[in-house]
């Protein structure tokens, strides 16, 4: 019996060495951005985090946010946060690859801190920070899901910026062909000017998910929420804005806040140095009786 004893347990050493030779690679996801990504952050893990394991795959996330933060932060060398975004995020991409797993998908929720006189450099500088985490990451076509930024309570006066801002972002993923807009734009705000509540906080992070799991899982009846289409005035008095947007599921009401992407403002004059922006769809012509 001693010998069979012997035999059966290096069958189960054999057994167990191709069981992990077996194991498929984990399933990363980049998730990066400022203070609404801070605060979203743990419901999107979570969230993107049972899509992966539904589809049968285990979830490696790769997280690096800070509030305050400009996009410039994650491309510039010379600025004074590069250290603790980019290169924090560089090692630990890095990690995952060491670890082989297959990076699936990148999450952005940034451009607050791009409300400004520079908001017309915003699509180059996100088409920049992309092409870099492809570049790092060796996957050319990696899925990019953007949050583009929200409602607001206030913006100093640089509302105008903030339609440049999302106008930017929605034209990347327009342009891109792997990538995803998620609205924010209904979601809950909480006590400060632009960060999300709690609620409003998990109303993005499923829709992160949603979009992760059709662009990143094929899942075509994953649907993500409101989709900006369209806007215009109503009519000649140049009075009013009708915003249209699509795959509405049940009904769209803005959140507390005014309607800071879309240039709502008798004060703001658009600079000149945005050019063909100034003409954008989601922005709006500023004129002196608009609104």
């Amino acid at each position: 019996m001693k010998p069979h004893g012997h035999v059966y347990a290096l069958a189960l050493l054999i057994c167990g060495s191709a069981a992990a030779a077996r194991a498929e690679p984990a399933h990363a996801w980049i998730f990066s951005g400022q203070s609404n990504m801070k605060a979203i952050g743990a419901q999107a893990r979570q969230a993107v985090g049972e899509v992966v394991e539904s589809h049968g795959h285990e979830f490696f996330p790769v997280y690096v946010a800070e509030p305050g933060k400009p996009i410039e932060g994650w491309l510039d060398p010379e600025h004074d946060d590069y250290g603790k975004l980019w290169r924090q995020l560089e090692v630990k991409i890095n990690d995952a690859k060491g670890r082989e797993h297959e990076f699936r998908g990148f999450v952005w929720y940034q451009g607050e801190s791009d409300v400004n006189r520079e908001a017309g450099k915003y699509q180059q500088q996100l088409a920049e920070l992309v092409s870099r985490i492809r570049e790092r990451t060796a996957e050319p076509r990696l899925p990019v899901i953007v949050v583009q930024i929200g409602a607001a309570t206030g913006y100093d006066g640089q509302d105008w910026a903030v339609g440049v801002v999302r106008e930017a972002q929605r034209r990347f993923v327009v342009s891109d062909g792997h990538a995803a807009l998620v609205t924010a734009i209904d979601a809950e705000i909480g006590d400060y000017a632009v960060h999300l509540s709690r609620n409003g906080a998990d109303t993005v992070a499923k829709r992160i998910a949603a979009a992760a799991d059709r662009l990143a899982y094929g899942n075509c009846a994953a649907h993500w929420g409101p989709q900006f289409a369209t806007a215009s005035f109503a009519d000649e008095s140049r009075r009013q804005v009708l915003v249209y947007f699509s795959d509405v599921q049940d009904e769209l009401r803005l959140a507390d806040g005014w309607l800071a992407g879309f240039g709502a403002s008798t004060k703001a004059k658009l600079p000149a140095e945005l050019g063909d922006l100034q003409d954008a769809g989601a922005l709006g012509r500023l004129t002196d009786d608009f609104l």
